[in-house]
Parts: structure tokens; sequence; C-alpha cells
């Protein structure tokens, strides 16, 4: 009996950081405006850099309405292939920040994944996908605007 007991606290003990860490979802459109600087325009590559601001624009998650961004980004194409890095860091309604890195397609979609946070977002973990839902005309030539579908799920120690 009391080995039995034992055994069902030492798995209860178990189980509790599994609970504490559970997954959340998140789930938002965030728009985005650029400055674009070209690297290199030839027949053979396009490569440019970008710096970019974002805001939250709607979002099923509470965490994440009216988050702010900031990120730079490395874009190229090359021989009908096209793909680059980017890293951004966003600050919540509640002050808190979070840093994660973006992976770009030439399809206008990709991967994202957290890097690190502060506050309540520490020792964030996770990551999702995104995916572009819009991209106007330049209003100034040297910009870009867009806005992003970025959805997924992450956890917290």
């Amino acid at each position: 009996m009391n080995r039995t007991l034992g055994f069902l606290v030492i798995a209860l003990f178990a189980l509790v950081p599994t609970l504490w860490a559970a997954e959340t979802p998140y789930d938002f459109v965030a728009c985005f405006s650029y400055k674009v600087t070209p690297v290199e325009t030839t027949a053979d590559i396009t490569a440019v850099g970008l710096e970019g601001w974002g805001i939250v624009a709607s979002s099923t998650t509470k965490e994440w309405e009216n988050a702010t961004a900031h990120g730079v980004y490395v874009n190229w194409s090359m021989g009908g292939k096209a793909g680059g890095k980017s890293l951004l860091k966003w600050l919540t309604a509640a002050g808190d920040t979070i840093v994660g890195q973006a992976d770009v397609t030439g399809t206008g979609e990709g991967t994202w994944a957290f890097l690190s946070g502060t506050g309540k977002l520490k020792g964030i973990q996770g990551g999702g996908w995104w995916k572009a839902v819009s991209a106007a005309k330049p209003i100034v030539q040297g910009t870009a605007q867009s806005c992003h579908h970025i959805w997924g799920k992450y956890t917290l120690p």
C-alpha cells in the first residue's frame, strides 16, 4: 500500500511541471511598414535589407492586442527562388518584450520561433507560422507595407 501511494505521489509531481507549462495558442494579424535598402540588384540576384515597424491590428489572443514590433530583415531572390531571415522584437501592451526569428520563403509565408522574453514572458518557448495577407503599393519609394497573419503556440516555465 505504501509503495503504491509513494508511486502515485511521484507520478503526480512528475505531471505538475507539464501542467504548469501548458501550451498557449496565439493568433493575430499585424501590419508593418518597412524601409527597404537594396544590397544588390543584378540579373543574377536581388538582395535587400529591411527595417520594419508594426502593430497588431486584430487578435483573438488578449495578450497580443495592441502589441507593437520592430524588426530587421534580409531577403533575396535568385534563379527563381527566394528566401530570407528576420529578427523581431515585440512589445506587449503590458510592457513585456519578446524576441523571435522568422524564416522567409518566396511564397509569402514561413515559420516563426521565440528566442527570448522579459517579464511575464521570460523563458518563452514555441513558435508558429506566418502568412502575408496583403501587400500594398508603397506610397513612398524605398518603403514597403504589408499585413501578416501570425499564429502558433508557446509555453512559459
